[in-house]
């Protein structure tokens, strides 16, 4: 439901048109009045009481002013179901939004109206959303709000959606003799963004983007101004709602990179740990309450008490204070203060921010938020809260020095009789240019405050981690794992304790990591193969075959979900990609054997180079070059020869250079006589595969490849590779070859 009433100046409103109410910003659509006879120019007619009888001359007259009728009353009988009364129904339907205006003027400069009705009501006039018609059900919704208005032409405007069909009804009685009635409108409209609460909160992050205490993270502000004030500017109320929700996150986020919390060093800084309470005697936990109220009554109990947010939907997060008292004979608040002194801080610059929202009444249903005086104060430094909201909580902030380490004062000052309503919570206290390390170090000691950050560091990593959109699987396990770190990060202060929860997170990131190793793997292999595709060196039917194939893979990878993991289900894909992407270089992709050659490489030459990219379907197993005729590149830049021929382990290809593709090996051998590779696996059973295979001035290999460019092409087209023959799109410190030539980068 929206309803809202202001007092505005404005005539008759049009298609385009913005209207501001109390509690929103409207759009007339088509600028249609849908009440008929609204500015009185056939007279009377359409106009009855409330029983239905037409309007008497002796009540009610037609007046012209400035060739325009306008409604004018002549007597006036309390109560409803008498002449002095006016009522209209009109139809409207469920999820319009609609925008109702009148003007009135009256014989004095303060004249008040009410909604409350009854027999000795005086000035009724009230607006109602019936689903009967009858103006005088019980179940009807009250739309309108006590106005005042003066001698001079007042426009009082509403607006309403109904959630189910039903009648508009208007219905006045008891006006004042003299009271002027013009331009009755129901039109039909749509709520925008209202710019006024939205130029409040890009005040309120301007005024931290200008503050010179913070000169961090002011893209994070802005970027939040940028999408609201576009929400704005569109009239996107939707996504207006939906992003400033994020407003307080990122502030938070934004002072964290200026500022550290301390609130959680504060006995039931934020209420949230204390119990919901229906008053207080002189504290609410830690917090004490000076209140008038106990001045009078020293054993009585303040009107003070602890709520839910939850339960009463307050616009806080967790408990809250609260200070009420009804309308009536004294019909105000008392001077209170709630405070807490906090010893041993250090000596640094502090920021300390509440919510707090209020309002008096002006008369038994009335209210205003003109609430003056109330404070936030840290020690003799303090913040006017004001103005303040009935409906939202507004934040304020209050800055101090404290010269020395010591005690410190905070706490909230409410003066005397200033209101009848205020909520408040505390948002955080916070040391300026401080870093968490800082604080713990300060609170906690060296050793404690290591064991804190290192757990701190551990829960870093696994939210980015969980954050992750390429790992799917073990989302849950690991959120729950990082809340209960988190937990122990506010709870406890000894360091075993905190070292083993984090022994406790990190194995739980092992097993998120394996989880979902398959999958990471896979896209891998599809960056890889994309990379691949993308180099004009390879020609172009083996490149569109390698592109079908990350199509499949990608395609694939659509159809996951954390509900439908299956290992076998990512081999698969893995397997069809490398066969796809090893089929275009005429290379067999799988060898399964136990205590056989493999493969061979024949009628190669002294001085050949063979680059294989390669690996098993098990890491730990191997795969041995049986013919003495070579050597391969190691680690260290340096040439092993192999001596031996036969099954010999001195013979192992090594696998120090994984590269990346999916966990495969890069090795580089050498000819050292004209002769074949043999390629032997051990005895375990095992699954050899082949991804990339290139060979430098063979001129004779009988081992199907077709189509491929020898690394001697490969390597003088103008492009930079390694020593692998690998391309490469920059160039760290290292050896590299260029146009068939060896350079350095260093």
């Amino acid at each position: 439901m929206l309803s809202a009433a202001m007092m505005l100046t404005a005539n008759a409103q049009n298609a385009g048109d913005y209207v501001y109410t109390d509690n929103g910003r409207f759009k007339i659509t088509t600028g249609e009045n849908l009440l008929t006879n609204g500015d009185f120019d056939n007279g009377s007619n359409g106009w009855t009481t409330d029983g239905g009888n037409t309007l008497s001359p002796d009540t009610f007259a037609i007046e012209t002013e400035n060739e325009n009728n306008y409604l004018s009353v002549y007597s006036k009988d309390n109560g409803p179901g008498t002449g002095s009364s006016l009522l209209r129904s009109l139809a409207v339907e469920s999820g319009k939004c609609y925008v109702i205006n009148y003007q009135v003027k009256g014989n004095d400069d303060a004249v008040s109206t009410t909604v409350t009705s009854g027999a000795n009501a005086k000035n009724y006039q009230n607006f109602l959303f019936s689903t009967s018609g009858s103006v005088f059900d019980e179940e009807n919704v009250s739309i309108g709000s006590e106005q005042t208005y003066g001698f001079n032409w007042t426009t009082i405007q509403y607006a309403y959606q109904p959630n189910t069909d039903g009648y508009l009804l208007l219905h006045f009685y008891a006006p004042y003799i003299g009271t002027c009635f013009d331009n009755f409108q129901v039109m039909e409209a749509t709520e925008v963004v209202d710019d006024r609460a939205a130029a409040k909160i890009f005040a309120l992050l301007n005024s931290y983007l200008q503050n010179p205490l913070f000169p961090n993270g002011h893209d994070i502000l802005e970027s939040v101004i940028m999408v609201l004030q576009e929400c704005v500017d569109n009239d996107d109320i939707d996504g207006y709602r939906e992003y400033s929700n994020y407003v307080d996150e990122a502030i938070s986020e934004f002072l964290n990179m200026n500022t550290t919390d301390v609130i959680s060093f504060v006995a039931n800084g934020t209420f949230d740990d204390l119990k919901t309470t229906s008053a207080n005697q002189t504290s609410a936990g830690a917090w004490a309450i000076d209140d008038g109220l106990r001045v009078e009554n020293p054993t009585g109990k303040t009107r003070w008490a602890v709520k839910s947010a939850a339960e009463t939907g307050a616009p806080f997060t967790g408990n809250y204070l609260q200070n009420d008292i009804p309308y009536g004979s004294k019909n105000k608040l008392y001077e209170a203060t709630v405070h807490q002194t906090i010893e041993n801080m250090p000596a640094a610059q502090y920021m300390f921010t509440i919510k707090t929202r209020g309002y008096k009444f002006t008369s038994k249903t009335a209210k205003t938020t003109e609430i003056r005086g109330m404070k936030v104060f840290i020690n003799n430094d303090s913040t006017e809260c004001y103005p303040v909201e009935e409906e939202n909580a507004t934040r304020f902030t209050v800055y101090s020095t404290l010269a020395e380490a010591g005690n410190m004062k905070i706490g909230f000052y409410l003066p005397d009789a200033v209101a009848n309503h205020v909520d408040l919570d505390v948002v955080d206290l916070r040391i300026i240019g401080w870093t968490q390390d800082e604080v713990d170090e300060f609170f906690y000691g060296k050793e404690l405050a290591e064991a804190r950050q290192n757990l701190r560091h551990s829960v870093d990593s696994a939210r980015t981690l969980h954050a992750d959109p390429l790992m799917l699987y073990g989302k849950v396990r690991l959120d729950s794992a990082i809340i209960a770190s988190q937990n122990y990060l506010q709870t406890y202060n000894l360091i075993d304790s905190l070292n083993d929860s984090r022994t406790r997170l990190n194995k739980e990131i092992t097993r998120y990591i394996g989880s979902n190793g398959a999958l990471t793997n896979l896209h891998k292999a599809i960056a890889n193969a994309e990379e691949l595709a993308a180099d004009d060196s390879y020609a172009e039917a083996d490149r569109n075959n390698l592109r079908q194939a990350i199509e499949t893979a990608k395609a694939y990878l659509a159809t996951l979900s954390a509900e439908n993991h299956e290992e076998e289900g990512y081999t698969d894909a893995d397997t069809n990609l490398k066969r796809s992407l090893n089929t275009a270089y005429g290379l067999t992709v799988n060898y399964t054997s136990k205590n056989k050659t493999v493969m061979a490489l024949l009628n190669l030459e002294e001085g050949d180079m063979v680059s294989i990219d390669w690996a098993m379907a098990n890491n730990s197993h191997s795969m041995m070059i049986v013919s003495a005729n070579a050597k391969v590149l190691l680690a260290d830049g340096t040439w092993q020869e192999y001596t031996k021929t036969g099954k010999d382990n001195a013979n192992v290809l090594p696998k120090w250079n994984n590269d990346g593709l999916s966990g495969s090996t890069r090795s580089t051998l050498l000819m050292t006589a004209n002769g074949t590779l043999d390629f032997y696996q051990s005895s375990t059973n095992s699954t050899m595969q082949i991804y990339y295979l290139g060979i430098t001035k063979a001129e004779n290999v009988t081992l199907g490849v077709r189509n491929m460019e020898t690394a001697t092409q490969r390597l003088s087209n103008g492009s930079i590779y390694d020593l692998s023959g690998r391309k490469v799109s920059g160039t760290k410190p290292g050896l590299y070859i260029r146009d068939g030539k060896k350079f350095i980068v260093k």
